[in-house]
């Protein structure tokens, strides 16, 4: 490949604005210029008829301003191909020529070139670099790319110009080619096209354009060569889960979309999981000491030291012990407990001091009371006060404690209210009751309280429930018990699906606090965390005081920048306005788009479970939105595995729009499947069979669309064998509006079916105007009990969103009755949305394990478990909910953890954008791309290098997609600003005219215009990154060019331009470069010195060298004197020379001939 170079442009900047007449007189001594109206310019021009002048006669094959060289192979006879700028406007344009190397004698000092036999293509003035598509691979080039700067009112605006096509099947005949857009010879490029190199690897040729710092890329590969994009389209990544602790977190993105296509960056974006922050007062001998977790297992101690301490009291205070916190909004309220009493001492949000009241919140009594003695005060709001629970006795000796119960109006001054709430009952707690938690568990619609048991010798947790706060009632076990150590003392913070514990923990070595966490409130999990205490400020269990502010979302950062964007609730979309688009994320998912891969892209829902096995039948809607029937497993802990074939997928006629909510009941011959089969709008139930619950034969569809509530779906949800051997099936049916819930039952295994919906046809329909399943009802699963009666659950619809509710019925004869708030004694959902992760849109199909047979399947005894498919922007997903009592269930879920991070990212697009702008914001900082000269390619490194003669920079430009990077992230700046390396040096370089990588290492040369100089550059931090960055301090070291910016040799040119251009021998160590001024060629041996060194210098080469070129079999070097020669009377031709740099020739470094005009 050529080395890509571009005409020097100082000296054209100091005559092109010279008027078209005289433009080949050049001053020579005072500077006068003379007309010629008959000017002779050898055999090679093409003279017009009568009488001309300069800038009126053809340029034919003559050279005029070589500007850039190559040889391209024709069958073992090379060919030079020159482009001729006419700099000086001697003809009426420029050329691409073709000089047949084999014609050139290099025994003979001059060879004319009108005796060569060379051909030439007319092409504008000021054509300049250009590169060769080798299409064929062959080694002999196919197309010419020439870059030309000549268009109207080129130096005073940015306009579209163009690159020119040659053809060079037949290199010694170059012509215009036809491949360009409408079959011409042209693609418009940016404004002053300068410079082409070709990427044979890819097929583009890259145009570095000086007026609109730009690069434009062209698809060389195409009919027609046309323009690329650089960036057709703005691309969104899917997000993926990093679960960094191994929990079996789930996540994913939703909702990509593109918004304002003009904003999307090229980003990486990372989603990190944030459970919120908690300060955990520790009760110490001295007095309070704060520590605060943001999860995780990290606690950092506040810088305060004893925070609250007796001595900070203006009353007498001995110890501050049991403390707890009330946020009252503006002031925060600390209780705690001394002498019998409950004080209370307030501070604001900050922290910054503490002040204990001077009355008690709550008395001691001096009478015999049961509560004389009070202690471990809670303090929560109620519906209509202030409430504070305390452990109390009467003060006797070997007294027994109770928990009470009293309000306040202010949080203040509390009054007892009577009796005890809480008296011990059962074996745990027979030594007494003390230190309670109450929090309200939104789940279930109860209050719950957490306590202190001792059974005379040893603390474990208790726990009771109650409906208005003032009756309780106790369960018969404790809540939570490590064997062999005391727990007591508990703080919980709850919220759906992660309720946290504080307390304290004595394991026979002395007391400290602990922490434990459950997906339900019930099931508790020691985390390992214990908090060390520097003494105790009483003889009892030393429990904490807690202040949570819960977050659970993501915090979303751009990792360019380490910006914080925002927080992100899961289970929402956001709108990111600032830049461009909008996305969704879910996550605490059992099973997700993901887990059965392409099947499930777009949903997956649990339809039916065999309790005896744990296989499990779902529902699976691939990408096209088209539902099949997959099987697999679930187990009584919440694991789901899909196989990786589906089961049935849509064949018949009936259901060639898929197939959906396989029902599926155990017999003695295997298994029968009902199941739900599409046809455009109209939905019936069919069935199938089969021996192992994997491979199904069809039977046909068994039941149809009545004539009114059923007529448009029916949707199977469960069946239940009764006690005579016939099959009642609950299904859900539809009239096209309304969803509502019917019965039918078979005697034959479900071949056939009688409707059994009563006078209605359906069993049970939508709630009262107002109740909230009063818009329909659907995917009924029911249960029948030993006595009788029925149980039911189904998802009831709003108008808005989907739930899960819960009826009964006593018998086939009555009615469903729906379950209803304990508290409020309205009817209400069992599993609902909010405060959720990945169903904000509604809970549907729940599918019920009873309490025996999940515990068959792994679950935990006495324990209910129920899938459901979670629903967002109609994609559901498979959750799980557990609880003690059918009505009272805990979604639990997989959520993520502290530091958990989803990340994903933006690619910006923009198909008005023609080309690669070098104007740009590159990490922080801005940067141009003033008085862009050249490029190369590093085929190596799959980069493009581009350099400016007016600023310090070399742009680096990633031309190939490496997507993944090692990272794993996608290759954001293919077709964009891969990095910028910024020279800093103490001489100041004002910018460069030409970058050279050197293969097989990690090195770039550049030409430097200010000093002169060939500069070294250290590539090796250069890495292909998802965003572009600035890179300091890479220039290493240069080799001074002779004569530099002084005074032009020979005849004043006009110009300086110092060093024109460099060439890298193949043996890697020799470096040719033309000085423009100097009228010499310098050659640097890269291996001596620790940059390289001037080894010789070939003086008096002509005027002006500038561009080279080396020969097939690199033993000659061809260079293009601009101004060549220059007559005594100013005029200047250009010339070509060839110069020996054969090392084992006598002529070495000796020109041996000339190629001129005449």
């Amino acid at each position: 490949m050529p080395v890509p170079v571009s005409f020097p442009p100082r000296f054209v900047s100091a005559v092109r604005h010279l008027p078209p007449l005289g433009l080949m007189v050049l001053a020579a001594g005072t500077g006068c210029t003379r007309s010629q109206p008959l000017p002779d310019l050898g055999d090679c021009a093409i003279y017009p008829d009568g009488t001309y002048t300069y800038g009126q006669v053809g340029i034919g094959t003559c050279l005029a301003g070589p500007a850039a060289l190559s040889f391209v192979d024709n069958g073992g006879d090379p060919v030079l191909l020159v482009t001729n700028a006419n700099h000086l406007g001697t003809f009426t344009g420029g050329s691409m020529l073709a000089i047949p190397w084999s014609a050139v004698d290099l025994g003979q000092g001059r060879n004319v070139i009108g005796d060569l036999g060379a051909e030439a293509v007319d092409l504008p003035s000021f054509a300049g670099g250009f590169d060769v598509w080798d299409k064929n691979s062959d080694g002999q080039g196919d197309l010419a790319l020439v870059a030309s700067r000549e268009s109207d009112e080129a130096r005073t605006r940015a306009w579209p110009d163009e690159v020119w096509l040659v053809d060079i099947t037949d290199p010694t005949r170059p012509a215009l080619a036809d491949a360009g857009p409408d079959g011409g010879s042209t693609v418009t490029v940016g404004s002053d096209p300068v410079d082409v190199a070709v990427d044979e690897a890819s097929g583009r040729a890259f145009v570095v354009n000086r007026t609109s710092h730009s690069v434009s890329i062209l698809d060389v590969t195409g009919d027609p060569v046309d323009v690329v994009l650089p960036w057709p389209e703005q691309v969104l990544t899917e997000g993926s889960l990093d679960d960094r602790d191994g929990s079996g977190s789930t996540g994913e993105m939703t909702t990509l979309e593109l918004a304002d296509t003009t904003l999307v960056p090229d980003e990486d974006f990372t989603l990190t999981w944030v459970d919120g922050t908690w300060r955990v007062w520790l009760p110490e001998e001295a007095g309070l000491r704060r520590t605060t977790t943001t999860g995780g297992g990290t606690y950092t101690d506040s810088n305060l030291g004893t925070e609250l301490s007796p001595d900070d009291a203006a009353i007498a205070i001995d110890a501050i012990a049991d403390p707890a916190l009330l946020d009252m909004g503006d002031v925060l309220a600390m209780y705690f407990s001394d002498n019998g009493g409950v004080y209370v001492a307030l501070s604001d949000s900050a922290l910054a001091a503490w002040a204990v009241q001077t009355t008690p919140a709550l008395s001691a009594s001096e009478g015999d009371e049961w509560d004389a003695v009070v202690h471990g005060p809670e303090v929560v709001y109620g519906p209509d006060d202030i409430a504070m629970f305390y452990g109390a006795t009467d003060g006797s000796e070997g007294a027994i404690s109770q928990i009470g119960r009293a309000t306040s109006s202010d949080g203040l001054l509390f009054s007892r209210t009577g009796d005890p709430v809480i008296v011990p009952t059962w074996d745990h707690e027979l030594g007494g009751v003390d230190d309670p938690t109450v929090w309200y568990d939104s789940e279930i619609g109860l209050y719950r309280m957490a306590y202190g048991a001792f059974d005379g010798e040893r603390w474990t947790i208790g726990h009771a429930v109650s409906t208005d706060l003032d009756t309780w009632t106790s369960d018969p076990e404790p809540l939570f018990e490590v064997p062999g150590v005391d727990v007591a003392a508990p703080v919980v913070a709850f919220e759906p699906g992660m309720t946290r514990m504080w307390y304290a923990r004595d394991d026979g070595t002395g007391w400290v606090v602990a922490e434990a966490t459950s997906p339900d409130g019930r099931t508790w999990t020691e985390t390992g965390v214990t908090l060390a205490l520097d003494g105790t400020a009483d003889d009892g269990p030393p429990g904490p005081a807690v202040q949570a502010a819960i977050q659970s979302q993501f915090r979303l950062n751009r990792e360019s920048t380490g910006e914080l964007v925002g927080q992100v609730d899961s289970g929402t979309t956001v709108s990111m306005d600032s830049l461009g688009f909008l996305f969704g994320v879910v996550s605490g998912y059992h099973a997700g788009t993901d887990t059965a891969g392409a099947a499930s892209a777009n949903g997956i829902t649990v339809d039916s479970v065999d309790p005896a096995t744990g296989r499990a039948w779902f529902t699976l809607t691939d990408e096209g939105g088209t539902p099949a029937i997959g099987t697999g497993t679930v187990d009584g802990l919440g694991n789901v595995t899909v196989d990786s074939t589906t089961a049935l997928v849509g064949t018949e006629s009936y259901e060639d729009h898929g197939v959906t909510h396989p029902t599926v009941v155990a017999t003695a011959d295997g298994y029968v499947m009902l199941y739900a089969a599409r046809q455009g709008e109209v939905t019936t139930i069919a069935r199938a069979t089969s021996t192992d619950g994997l491979s199904w034969t069809r039977t046909g569809e068994v039941l149809v669309g009545g004539t009114d509530w059923d007529s448009v779906e029916l949707v199977p949800g469960s069946v239940v064998i009764q006690d005579d051997g016939s099959w009642r099936l609950f299904y859900s049916g539809s009239d096209g509006e309304t969803w509502r819930i019917g019965e039918a039952v078979s005697t034959d295994q479900g071949m056939t079916w009688t409707r059994d919906g009563g006078t209605a046809g359906y069993s049970f329909t939508t709630g009262s105007p107002g109740e909230w399943d009063d818009s329909g009802v659907r995917d009924p699963f029911a249960m029948q009990a030993d006595d009788g009666s029925w149980q039911l659950w189904y998802a009831g619809f709003d108008g808005d969103a989907w739930a899960v509710g819960y009826a009964t019925r006593a018998s086939l004869d009555d009615d469903f009755v729906r379950f209803e708030d304990p508290i409020t004694g309205d009817k209400r959902a069992v599993i609902r949305t909010g405060n959720d992760l990945f169903h904000p849109d509604g809970v549907l199909r729940p599918v019920v394990l009873s309490p025996d047979d999940a515990a068959a399947l792994g679950g935990t005894d006495n324990t209910w478990q129920i899938w459901y498919a979670g629903r967002k922007e109609g994609v559901d997903r498979v959750g799980r909910a557990t609880g003690l009592a059918p009505d009272a269930l805990h979604r639990i879920w997989r959520r993520p953890t502290t530091g958990d991070t989803l990340t994903f990212q933006t690619q910006r697009g923009d198909p008005d954008q023609l080309w690669i702008p070098l104007d740009a914001t590159v990490g922080e900082s801005n940067v141009t791309a003033v008085g862009v000269a050249s490029l190369a390619i590093d085929s190596e490194r799959g980069f493009l290098y581009v350099v400016s003669k007016n600023r310090p920079y070399i742009f680096v430009i990633d031309i190939r997609d490496d997507s993944p990077l090692p990272d794993g992230s996608a290759d954001l700046n293919y077709l964009d600003i891969e990095a910028v390396i910024a020279a800093r040096n103490a001489s100041g370089a004002a910018g460069f005219r030409q970058v050279l990588p050197v293969p097989g290492s990690d090195r770039l040369l550049a030409i430097n215009d200010s000093p002169d100089a060939v500069w070294e550059v250290d590539i090796s931090d250069l890495e292909d990154r998802a965003f572009g960055e600035v890179l300091y301090d890479d220039t290493i070291g240069w080799v001074t060019a002779p004569r530099g910016s002084q005074r032009d040799e020979g005849v004043d040119t006009q110009g300086s331009v110092g060093v024109g251009r460099i060439l890298l021998h193949p043996d890697g160590r020799r470096l040719f470069v033309t000085n423009f001024n100097a009228n010499s060629i310098g050659v640097v041996d890269l291996d001596l010195g620790p940059y390289g060194t001037l080894t010789d210098e070939v003086m008096l080469v002509g005027e002006n060298p500038f561009a080279m070129a080396l020969s097939p079999d690199d033993r000659f070097l061809v260079f293009g004197n601009y101004n060549g020669e220059v007559s005594e009377d100013g005029v200047a031709e250009s010339t070509l020379g060839v110069l020996d740099v054969d090392e084992d020739s006598p002529t070495y470094l000796e020109v041996l001939t000339w190629i001129t005009n005449r």
